[in-house]
């Protein structure tokens, strides 16, 4: 298989996946917080180029259901 064909297949599995789940902003920020570690809403949404407020309503979803933890940051005001 050619890299270029990867590539493709690498697409259609991603957006299967994404129909199937029901929930893409979650599953990209899951992939993000498991590739880059904890991180906050500013901080997902520069690394996800979304906007803040997509983040945050993710977040929260994914709150609501267990996904994730949220925790003040000492160093934020």
């Amino acid at each position: 298989m050619q890299s270029s064909e990867l590539v493709v297949q690498a697409a259609r599995l991603v957006r299967a996946v994404r129909r199937r789940v029901g929930q893409p902003a979650g599953i990209r920020i899951l992939s993000l917080l498991d590739e880059l570690g904890p991180l906050g809403v500013t901080a997902l949404a520069e690394a996800d180029r979304s906007s803040q407020p997509t983040i945050s309503g993710a977040v929260r979803t994914l709150v609501g259901e267990g996904w994730v933890g949220q925790e003040p940051d000492p160093g934020d005001a």
